[in-house]
């Protein structure tokens, strides 16, 4: 029975869950209120026993303070949910203290591309970017470090003149260490600038560890291949004639491949036989002198546009690797090798015109222009230009620098000391004499 009339007030009795609820129907003459208050309390029984059950489950997920900060991370953070599709468009839209140039910014897409496309393969329920683990970045590491890339089908245009052309081709190499390093730095970059967006209360990139890897430095032009390189701008065929701008300016300026290509006639003073700019990989100051033969090449080439190198400046502007294609194939025309080969790995560029920012530190060094000039004019020097620079030195010069150390650095001589058992004397009474008599004999000298 659910309600009943004892005596003269009606009573609800009813089980919910296996535990008996009874008692007095307060206030009702009728059966019909009665069943009506009975009604009421177990409805009210019902809703306290949900809240009581979500309450359990909640503490039941929150066993952990990891737990628990992740089921209130937007709580905390006052972020929202963003996917890991959406994520690097929003990522670029934040302010960054250097804009990348169009082939770095596609290049970082393709790397977070790269591990999106293995998340959803590998972890098709991680969805949001919050949900993203350290383990699971550790094993995206693992798997470039042992099959390369994720990615193996890669697109590419080619455009030139009216003609264009689109191709694929299939990745089989593994990637350097250093490309494994700077693909988790793009990722730790677009995790570090949404985190507060997306309520990541830690990155989890933040100490997940790539494999060591060694810088391969870019090697100098030998004087014989410089040879070549004059002879060889100087040919009438169109890829020569192309590369002897780039090769005639990097040569006495130390200018990069992009600042020749961009270079602007309003960034030429003649006046002062300067040229004043900003690079564009850093922004740095720029203040160059003009070499005399610069100088009349210059003025001998037309104004056509806003840029010195108009071709130069569109090719660029539209895909930089077209402008290091050229080069490349411009090299290894003169037999100059321009990669270093791996096994089971993509080749390395060693020699390309970035190598004439080295050849002019190391001529710079030679010549005897200041470390702190040179630096100025290629807006910084890396350890490896400066290596250059100090390695013009020849072991007769180095022999004949050592020599002008000051004497007092040359040890193997004892130097005679006069009157040394004097000196020994009172250097001993020093410390022996009272107090009182060393502060008079220091009144009496001084």
């Amino acid at each position: 029975m659910s309600v009943y009339l004892r005596g003269k007030s009606y009573h609800y009795r009813f089980l919910f869950k296996g535990k008996d609820y009874s008692g007095v129907c307060s206030g009702c003459s009728t059966e019909g209120r009665a069943k009506e208050y009975e009604r009421s309390i177990r409805e009210k029984i019902r809703r306290e026993a949900e809240t009581l059950s979500a309450e359990e489950e909640k503490i039941r997920q929150n066993k952990t303070i990891r737990a628990l900060v992740d089921n209130y991370s937007y709580v905390l953070t006052g972020g929202k949910p963003i996917t890991l599709v959406e994520a690097y468009p929003l990522a670029l839209q934040k302010p960054s203290r250097r804009e990348p140039s169009e082939h770095i910014a596609r290049q970082k897409f393709r790397y977070w591309n790269d591990f999106i496309s293995y998340m959803a393969a590998k972890f098709p329920e991680i969805q949001e970017l919050a949900q993203v683990r350290k383990n699971h970045c550790e094993t995206y590491v693992r798997y470039l470090i042992d099959h390369g890339r994720f990615n193996k089908k890669v697109e590419f245009h080619v455009r030139s003149g009216k003609v264009s052309y689109t191709g694929k081709y299939t990745l089989k190499n593994k990637v350097s260490g250093k490309t494994i390093h700077e693909i988790a730095r793009v990722c730790k970059e677009v995790f570090r600038k949404l985190q507060e967006d997306a309520g990541i209360v830690y990155n989890p990139w933040d100490s997940v560890i790539t494999p060591r890897w060694e810088q391969t430095d870019r090697e100098i032009f030998s004087e014989q291949e410089l040879m070549l390189i004059r002879n060889g701008i100087n040919r009438t065929d169109e890829l020569s004639v192309f590369c002897r701008p780039l090769f005639l300016v990097a040569a006495v300026t130390g200018l990069t491949e992009g600042d020749i290509c961009t270079l602007k006639w309003s960034e030429i003073s003649w006046a002062t036989r300067m040229i004043f700019r900003k690079r564009r990989k850093t922004q740095a100051d720029l203040a160059i002198p003009i070499l005399s033969t610069l100088e009349h090449y210059l003025r001998s080439l037309p104004r056509e546009s806003e840029y010195v190198f108009p071709l130069h400046a569109e090719m660029y502007l539209k895909d930089a690797s077209l402008i290091s294609y050229r080069i490349k194939r411009f090299l290894e025309g003169l037999n100059i090798k321009t990669v270093k080969e791996f096994e089971n790995r993509k080749a390395i560029s060693i020699k390309d015109l970035h190598s004439m920012r080295h050849v002019f530190c190391y001529y710079a060094g030679q010549v005897g222009i200041s470390l702190a000039v040179v630096q100025s004019i290629v807006g910084h020097m890396t350890q490896e230009m400066t290596k250059h620079y100090m390695s013009h030195a020849t072991t007769r010069a180095k022999q004949e620098a050592i020599e002008k150390l000051p004497a007092f650095l040359v040890m193997n001589d004892s130097i005679e000391i006069p009157c040394a058992d004097e000196r020994r004397r009172l250097a001993e009474l020093a410390y022996t004499l009272p107090m009182e008599q060393v502060s008079l004999l220091l009144r009496q000298v001084i």
